[in-house]
């Protein structure tokens, strides 16, 4: 047997050995998570909340294919010493492998977040499954009972909960964070952590009259029952940090400050009282027109400079006061510039003196400033936060008016 033949044969079987499927897992035997909960338990355990994908429930479209009745998820929940355990716990009732590998949210309880995250940090860092493009949540209440509630729109709460925090782009009204970036800012002492915060949140009760479970339109117990409407999840803001505890939350137009100078604002509509008809109102689009810029200034009292470049477009003037002149635009554009710090400055006031926090990462220019790791670890930036300066020049050009440049005139 010449050597090329042997070669040859060798390598055959060699490929042969490699090439098998002896480690496949197939779809119809795994449980996909599509959302984890997690909430604190009794005895320093973790309540782990899984959302898994009924494939059939999930395949529903509107012209038919799949059942489409009833959620497209499985709800079930565990305690166990630790998120990885509890999904061994789970497979005692669900028949399939459960797997991180579809999972697009994390949703941390209130409680949980309060009392420390820093004991499940290393549960979220070192398994595999779990991806670093993972979406961050904070709730209010248990995520256990946010994750019960089903969306109308959407037969996946999962694609609901991503759709829903990607609108931030149009609103500016809540962050985007995934798990890279949640890890990244625990890990750093230059910026605190923050992440959107969800509630539960009821509609409006409607004005139609309540069904009636009897002739005399009377309820069992004699009482006519009250119409409740289905709750449903809201974004209420943003969670804040301290280190690794939950300390309070922006609301959504705090979060637009935090969106601005943390350079993830695009657009959003505002509106202002009207500097000359304070009854009235003034509509406008407000874009991102720069990149946000902060300068740090080494003194004994920290400072910094924040200069922000907004566009605005005029939607809507109530008063009908015609701002298209170039001494009223001016005028105009100075009032909307001073609305913007004002609100600035009071956001960055809240985050000093309540929270404590720099969730806007200030000290990450600090820590630049720095030569070495141990001159940044001495500083002690977190306590300095508190007594920095920071002044804010908000820069606004008004650059549209609208389709129709002067008010309408109203013949009389």
């Amino acid at each position: 047997m010449g050597k090329k033949t042997f070669l040859a044969i060798l390598l055959t079987v060699f490929a042969i050995s490699v090439g098998g499927c002896w480690d496949r897992k197939e779809l119809e035997s795994m449980g996909l998570v599509q959302t984890l909960g997690l909430d604190l338990a009794e005895n320093n355990e973790v309540m782990v909340t899984c959302m898994i994908a009924i494939p059939s429930k999930l395949g529903a479209t509107a012209e038919g294919g799949g059942s489409g009745e009833g959620p497209g998820v499985l709800l079930i929940s565990m305690n166990a010493p630790s998120i990885y355990e509890a999904f061994n716990l789970m497979n005692t009732t669900v028949n399939r492998e459960v797997t991180l590998l579809q999972n697009q949210a994390l949703i941390i309880g209130e409680d949980i977040a309060k009392s420390g995250i820093k004991p499940w940090i290393d549960n979220l860092l070192r398994f595999r499954d779990m991806r670093r493009t993972l979406l961050i949540f904070v709730c209010k209440g248990k995520a256990a009972d946010i994750m019960k509630i089903q969306p109308k729109l959407d037969p996946n709460p999962a694609e609901y909960f991503r759709d829903l925090v990607m609108t931030s782009k149009r609103t500016g009204m809540f962050p985007l964070t995934n798990l890279h970036d949640f890890i990244r800012r625990y890990q750093s002492s230059a910026q605190e952590n923050y992440a959107p915060l969800l509630m539960e949140y009821k509609p409006s009760q409607s004005s139609e009259p309540p069904p009636q479970s009897s002739e005399n339109g009377e309820s069992g117990n004699g009482e006519k029952p009250e119409s409740e409407e289905p709750t449903e999840v809201r974004i209420a803001g943003t969670a804040v940090f301290k280190s690794n505890r939950l300390v309070g939350h922006l609301d959504l137009y705090e979060t637009q400050v935090l969106q601005i100078i943390t350079n993830q604002f695009q657009e959003a509509f505002l509106t202002l009282p009207d500097p000359l008809r304070k009854e009235t109102k003034i509509t406008f689009r407000l874009t991102r027109s720069k990149p946000t810029r902060i300068k740090y200034i080494k003194n004994e009292v920290p400072s910094f400079t924040v200069d922000i470049w907004m566009e605005a477009s005029l939607i809507s003037i109530e008063s009908t006061i015609d701002y298209t002149t170039p001494q009223m635009e001016e005028f105009l554009r100075q009032k909307i510039a001073a609305a913007l710090r004002h609100r600035i400055e009071k956001v960055i006031e809240k985050t000093q003196n309540d929270f404590r926090s720099d969730i806007f990462g200030f000290g990450q220019k600090v820590r630049h400033s720095m030569l070495t790791t141990t001159e940044w670890e001495r500083y002690r930036w977190p306590e300095k936060y508190t007594k920095s300066k920071v002044n804010i020049n908000v820069h606004v050009f008004i650059r549209r008016v609208g389709i129709q440049f002067q008010p309408p005139k109203i013949e009389q």
